[in-house]
């Protein structure tokens, strides 16, 4: 660590020399990469692509369904979502922290998708946590018959591919 960045040393291994340990840890500049510097450069690849439309596409597709769903389920608004008991449960402390969860969800991605400087660093951290929860639905919801586990798959299907896409011929395995 040098200044508190995380840096990949390219030059060749030195040998231990007795000093007071401060020349052996000077690096030439030139020659050092920073992990952040190298993240600015990987993201700005990435959205000067052509594969950009699909990230943003994720992006307003957790906006408008994590949005919706954090209203209805949050406010109780049977009127939009008739069977909103049914699928969701009872209007307890847990569907609120749930609505709260989805609510935080198009926040964030409706961040991503006005401020394009953030919006890689977003998505790189939100779209991954959210294949994992939704496909952890499909295994923790007993029941068969409740859509949402089912439709968390589809959405989880989307943000792969876009990930998958966007990362794909990156250098990112």
């Amino acid at each position: 660590m040098i200044h508190g960045a995380m840096v990949l040393w390219l030059g060749p291994k030195r040998k231990a020399e007795p000093s007071d340990g401060a020349e052996s840890r000077k690096r030439p500049a030139e020659l050092r990469i920073h992990s952040r510097d190298l993240l600015i450069a990987v993201v700005r690849s990435i959205e000067s692509s052509s594969f950009m439309p699909i990230i943003l596409a994720s992006l307003v597709i957790n906006v408008l369904v994590a949005g919706f769903f954090g209203l209805t389920t949050g406010f109780s608004l049977n009127s939009l979502l008739p069977k909103l008991d049914v699928v969701f449960g009872p209007d307890t402390p847990s569907r609120r922290i749930l609505a709260c969860l989805y609510l935080a969800i198009a926040a964030v991605s409706a961040v991503a998708l006005l401020v394009a400087p953030l919006r890689m660093g977003i998505v790189v951290v939100l779209l991954p946590l959210q294949i994992l929860y939704k496909m952890l639905t499909v295994f923790f919801v007993a029941d068969w018959k409740n859509p949402v586990p089912w439709w968390n798959l589809v959405i989880c299907a989307i943000h792969a591919a876009s990930l998958w896409i966007a990362f794909s011929g990156q250098g990112i395995q």
